[in-house]
């Protein structure tokens, strides 16, 4: 399945599906809202796919990286041990 995931200044994680985007003149677009995950208490710096760990990270400016199930979209776990915020990741 193809998802969309967005993160920002809320602290929400956005998870959108069934996305359909066609450059024409009539611009069709379907975005359908699946979820949203709040776990971040600061706005959310970056978003990174693991897929060979099948792993979602996202990072924010308290400094925290949370680890999100690909595949179910669910909560696993927070790394912490940045004095600052995070800005990026890479993997």
């Amino acid at each position: 399945t193809k998802v969309l995931i967005t993160g920002g200044f809320d602290c929400v994680l956005n998870v959108y599906s069934n996305i359909e985007v066609e450059e024409s003149s009539y611009n069709k677009k379907v975005l359908n809202l699946v979820t949203l995950k709040r776990k971040h208490k600061e706005s959310i710096s970056d978003i990174l796919f693991v897929n060979k760990l099948n792993l979602i990270a996202s990072s924010c400016y308290m400094g925290w990286i949370i680890l999100w199930s690909l595949k179910y979209m669910e909560y696993k776990t927070t790394l912490i041990g940045h004095i600052k915020g995070v800005l990026s990741l890479a993997c």
